[in-house]
């Protein structure tokens, strides 16, 4: 066989590339956190989190800041819609879980463990409209919901995978409160790769 014929090794990823995906997330996470603050640009500010990280998973690096800044100002208006209800929405979820294991709703344990398995895939669900609307470049939260809709019954255990990614990273971020802003950032990476592989595409980057 002559050298032309051999297929050419895999390329293996430097550790310095390694580092720098992994200083660009970090530094994403605390810039997402710090955009976060306001409450109401909680969801222009995970929108521009999660367009960044479809940029970065397609480019290996992340969009020019100049632009990032573009889509967080984009982002504003439907954003505070979104903050909204998923501030509501979190604290609902919360409270009812709160209740129902003190034991202060009727149902006990059985009931309990359905009200886990609604707010995982509430959760789940969420998440996977986030991956979306990153992928349409941080807009389109209602197209993203619906196509989120069509790839969780097309794929029934993607809300669960995320969710379970999202459980890790709060479960370490408890314990180790100062990497919480890092973590963000890291947890739209996981997210964007583990939607990508769980997910049967309907279309990849859009609804279909």
């Amino acid at each position: 066989m002559t050298s032309g014929d051999e297929p050419e090794p895999a390329r293996v990823r430097d550790w310095r590339e390694t580092l720098s995906a992994a200083a660009d997330f970090a530094l994403l996470g605390i810039v997402v956190s710090i955009a976060s603050l306001g409450v109401l640009t909680l969801g222009a500010a995970l929108a521009t989190g999660s367009a960044a990280t479809a940029h970065w998973c397609r480019y290996r690096a992340m969009p020019p800041v100049p632009e990032m800044a573009r889509l967080f100002v984009r982002g504003l208006g439907a954003g505070i819609v979104v903050s909204v209800v998923a501030v509501v929405g979190a604290a609902l979820l919360v409270a009812d879980l709160v209740l129902v294991g003190r034991g202060l709703v009727p149902g006990g344990r059985g009931f309990l463990v359905v009200s886990i398995v609604v707010a995982t895939q509430v959760v789940g669900l969420g998440a996977l409209v986030l991956v979306q609307v990153g992928a349409r470049g941080g807009t389109g939260w209602r197209a993203a919901a619906r196509w989120a809709g069509g790839a969780a019954f097309a794929a029934p255990l993607a809300p669960t995978a995320l969710a379970a990614v999202l459980a890790g990273a709060v479960t370490i971020a408890v314990m180790v409160p100062v990497t919480t802003p890092v973590l963000l950032g890291f947890a739209l990476f996981a997210l964007h790769v583990v939607a990508g592989r769980v997910v049967r595409r309907r279309g990849s980057t859009g609804p279909a």
